[in-house]
């Protein structure tokens, strides 16, 4: 079989029907020469129905990066920069690349939802099961999740053991209060005993002789 030095067989060529495609780039964007969207990947039709084959891609999104042009030939032109694009509607980043499509004239963006934290996720709509599974996002919101599972366990575990410490205090306070009227009526009869004839009758309970 003939090689290439870019790693690509001349005679090999890897064709995937839309639907697979869609499938292995759930975020992808496919784009005309006319600037309007041709193809959306499964994940992104689904959180951003207004996202469709049609629609002007000016329409959809706002691109942050990079600062050029919009236009045909400058997504070609500019497939090697990373691109930032904004959903409109949503406000949901999208950070990926463009390709060109060879013998089409057509592009394409590959990328995925740009997020830092889960709650990013709720709020778009967004579930693990949306991002391909070679997606490195994946693993990151997965660990984010796993710390703050566990950041809320210890949390839980904090109060808890405040709790604790309050209910103990309150033992404490208590058990000091009966431990002071223990003491005071053991010394009572001292008292009396040491009390002047004059003042016995008021350390007498009523009804003593």
């Amino acid at each position: 079989m003939p090689e290439s030095r870019s790693g690509v067989s001349a005679t090999f060529h890897i064709g995937l029907p839309a639907e697979q495609f869609a499938s292995a780039f759930p975020f992808h964007v496919a784009i005309g020469p006319d600037l309007a969207v041709l193809q959306v990947g499964k994940s992104l039709r689904r959180v951003c129905p207004d996202v469709r084959p049609g629609v002007a891609v000016e329409d959809a999104f706002t691109v942050e990066r990079p600062h050029v042009p919009l236009s045909f030939g400058s997504l070609v032109k500019n497939t090697g920069l990373l691109w930032l694009l904004v959903h409109k509607a949503s406000g949901m980043q999208l950070r990926g690349q463009m390709s060109h499509v060879p013998g089409e004239e057509a592009v394409l963006f590959l990328g995925s939802p740009w997020l830092t934290d889960t709650a990013a996720i709720k709020a778009y709509g967004l579930n693990i099961s949306d991002f391909a599974l070679h997606d490195p996002v994946v693993d990151l919101l997965q660990l984010v999740m796993s710390q703050n599972a566990a950041l809320s366990d210890v949390r839980k575990l904090a109060a808890k053991l405040s709790e604790q410490r309050a209910e103990l205090r309150e033992a404490n306070r208590r058990m000091g209060s009966q431990t002071s009227t223990t003491q005071a009526l053991e010394h009572a009869p001292t008292l009396r005993a040491a009390a002047p004839p004059s003042c016995s009758r008021c350390l007498t309970p009523s009804g003593g002789t």
